[in-house]
């Protein structure tokens, strides 16, 4: 349903999540108590859960998408490369084309939009594999080997790998979503499960303001004194032709009329980020988080962005990775640049790297 799609994508009251609520919330009640309980029972060893010989590091969060966990994941693969450490990043590959069973690595059509973002931004020796099960893939690169750190991407909630280090990213601006559990809300648990946090990672911490970073960071102390909290910025690296990868600097955005096309949990986010740095936006297409477009969708979108004025069209490098084929395939009457997010910890950031790199013990 669109009106339940626009409430969980971008947190809209709409007319259906009001008449479905009193449903809704009898649902998050079960859905609470079955989280709950199976957190439990991984806790007292009544479910198995394995514990890899390597260490691992989890980076994920406690609401539905939109937080920066994946710029986190790249941004921790980087440092412990740099560092000398070994890393591996499993995912579940979301959305990937690919629907194999068992292990995947390569590409976009393999690990799917953020997995393939995290291979081509980092590249080098980093190891990224995708696959439903991450006990499987931590014995599969074990098992060939393996000796490094291994990154759980989204794995807060992935309670069959044991980890030694659980980093949580939330979005300073809007940490708990409504504070429901789903599917009333956007919690997927209760608050109480920060408890088991190492660290705490604060995204967008700029754009949520001094007052809403003092006030959220205080009631995660509260929550989990012994937790280290990180506060992080998201900002544009650059710019590329989807088509060719030419590179731009983000000037070119300045005054320009331009077009905006995602799939994306925060579009809101990125438009903020496109008008800061200078485009006028006239035309906006948002779709849902993890979007699998279609030839006839982005030419119906690039069309009315040049009946808007637009001049280009800018999209993220998360959707770049699922409309690129599209964009070399046809005539679309203008140019698609993909915008490249970085994030930059601002506070804390020595000792967020040095927790990072204690963990490697070969």
């Amino acid at each position: 349903m669109k009106g339940l799609e626009s409430f969980y994508g971008r947190g809209r009251i709409t007319a259906i999540y009001i008449l479905l609520f009193p449903l809704l919330a009898v649902l998050s009640c079960v859905y609470g108590v079955a989280v709950v309980g199976a957190a439990w029972l991984y806790r007292r060893g009544v479910l198995a859960s394995l514990r890899p010989r390597n260490p691992v590091v989890s980076i994920g969060n406690i609401t539905l998408g939109g937080s920066g966990k994946t710029p986190l994941t790249e941004y921790a693969a980087v440092q412990l490369l740099k560092a000398g450490c070994p890393c591996a990043v499993l995912l579940r590959g979301y959305g990937r084309p690919s629907k194999g069973k068992g292990i995947a690595s390569g590409g976009y059509e393999a690990l799917g939009d953020e997995g393939g973002m995290i291979l081509e931004n980092v590249g080098g020796k980093l190891q990224v594999l995708a696959g439903r099960d991450r006990a499987l893939l931590v014995r599969r690169l074990e098992a060939d080997g393996f000796r490094g750190t291994i990154i759980l991407d989204d794995g807060f909630q992935h309670w069959r790998v044991r980890r030694d280090c659980d980093i949580v990213a939330l979005d300073a601006g809007r940490p708990f979503g409504n504070g429901l559990l789903l599917p009333a809300g956007h919690l997927r648990e209760p608050k109480g499960a920060l408890r088991r946090a190492s660290i705490f990672c604060l995204t967008r911490c700029d754009q949520a303001g001094y007052r809403a970073v003092e006030t959220l960071k205080r009631t995660l102390l509260r929550l989990n004194p012994a937790a280290l909290v990180v506060e992080t910025v998201h900002e544009p690296i650059g710019l590329y032709d989807l088509k060719i990868k030419t590179g731009f600097e983000t000037n070119v955005l300045r005054d320009a009329s331009v077009g905006l096309v995602c799939g994306i949990a925060q579009p809101g986010s990125f438009e903020k980020t496109v008008a800061g740095l200078g485009g006028k936006v006239v035309s906006r297409a948002f779709f849902r988080d993890h979007h699998v477009y279609s030839a006839g969708e982005l030419s119906l979108c690039c069309r009315r962005a040049r009946e808007a004025g637009a001049s280009l069209m800018v999209t993220t490098q998360k959707d770049a990775q699922r409309l690129e084929q599209l964009a070399r395939a046809a005539d679309l009457g203008m140019d698609i640049l993909v915008l490249k997010i970085g994030i930059r910890i601002v506070k804390n950031e020595a000792e967020f790297n040095a927790r990072l790199r204690s963990l490697y013990p070969f």
